[in-house]
């Protein structure tokens, strides 16, 4: 039924992108193969057989580290001519199963620097696209749209790669990106230090649930932000009233400390500990992976931190390796320490060279 899988990424990480799948094709007893390009900022994985639409969970957004978003393809590239490309995708469209039938839909392409090139296209296209669904008896939503979203609403991605060339998917909304084309647009605030800040935003919005948010982020909280300096990550917490000890040797902002809400000590922050356990430990520090995945255990192992979100920056070569070797590393650790918790990699739309993690109790 579902023949590919399509995943966007961010341009320059295909390799990685088309590693994990791989590896994850692997491990459910599936085989088949990766198809992409260097820079386009996607990757299609072929199944060698039809995947049934339990592949939505085994392959969901979550649980993948470099894939922004994720969609299956009851069949491969479509070419469209150009004096009509709405036709051929209807008629795909319509002899797809009663389960497949979309709610909402997504015309788009790449972040790569040909599928930018095509966003306006994808806008003005989704207008007689959508009309002609409509007069189909399918009639569907436009994403960006709508903001509660039912979890079992299926969306149609009409992914164009250039202007003849297009695949038509579908995706179930519960275990894909909550963002279009897994690009979350957060408006950067004025009177934040730096644009890191987004960066920890995007993580507390992809890694807890909204009721996790309004517990875990209350200003009754206590945390920590290791490498602090000059307080993009801490703004975060100061914006909730949280009350956080920024460690760093550098200067942090003066709004910031301003604030009140902010204790400045210059430590190392490899040789920082709470006197206390706290709620949050959050840590941006340019240091080697490896090392920065050791403190986070070092934290849990000794219970100093309740959740903590992090970031490792991945070297130029052997970045999915490097990472995988770290995940491996972390689980058996932390199994043997026989506490619940849940852990998450992600390579989130404002990382660059690094990927995003959090570790936290069991939800």
């Amino acid at each position: 039924m579902l023949r590919a899988l399509l995943a966007t990424c961010r341009p320059g990480f295909e390799k990685e992108c088309a590693a994990e799948l791989s590896e994850r094709a692997t491990q459910l007893g599936l085989t088949g193969y990766p198809q992409t390009k260097p820079e386009s900022g996607f990757c299609v994985f072929h199944f060698n057989e039809s995947v049934s639409e339990n592949g939505f969970e085994k392959f969901q957004w979550s649980a993948l580290i470099f894939a922004r978003s994720v969609f299956f393809l009851p069949a491969g590239v479509m070419q469209v001519p150009e004096t009509d490309r709405v036709s051929p995708i209807l008629e795909h469209i319509k002899s797809w199963p009663k389960s497949l039938k979309p709610n909402f839909m997504l015309v788009e392409s790449s972040d790569g620097e040909s599928g930018r090139e095509l966003s306006a296209f994808c806008k003005s296209f989704s207008k007689p696209l959508r009309s002609a669904l409509s007069k189909s008896q399918i009639p569907v939503e436009l994403w960006e749209d709508s903001q509660a979203v039912e979890p079992q609403a299926r969306c149609l991605h009409v992914f164009f790669v250039d202007y003849a060339q297009v695949y038509v998917g579908v995706s179930l909304r519960r275990y894909n990106s909550p963002w279009p084309r897994g690009i979350a647009r957060l408006r950067f605030p004025s009177d934040a230090p730096s644009r890191s800040t987004l960066k920890l935003e995007e993580a507390f919005l992809s890694f807890l649930s909204e009721d996790e948010r309004a517990s875990a982020l209350a200003p009754s909280r206590r945390a920590v932000d290791l490498g602090a300096c000059p307080g993009g990550w801490t703004y975060q917490f100061v914006r909730r009233g949280i009350r956080t000890s920024a460690v760093d040797n550098g200067s942090m902002d003066e709004r910031l400390m301003d604030s009140g809400l902010v204790e400045h000590l210059r430590v190392d922050g490899f040789k920082f500990a709470p006197q206390r356990p706290v709620d949050w430990m959050v840590c941006d520090m340019v240091e080697q992976p490896k090392r920065i995945a050791e403190l986070a255990l070092r934290w849990w192992q000794s219970q100093s931190a309740r959740r903590m979100i992090f970031n490792l920056k991945l070297p130029m070569k052997k970045r999915w390796a490097e990472v995988q070797e770290i995940r491996l590393v972390m689980e058996e650790e932390l199994k043997k320490m026989g506490r619940p918790h849940r852990l998450v990699m992600k390579h989130l739309y404002h990382d660059r060279e690094e990927v995003t993690v959090y570790l936290g109790p069991h939800s």
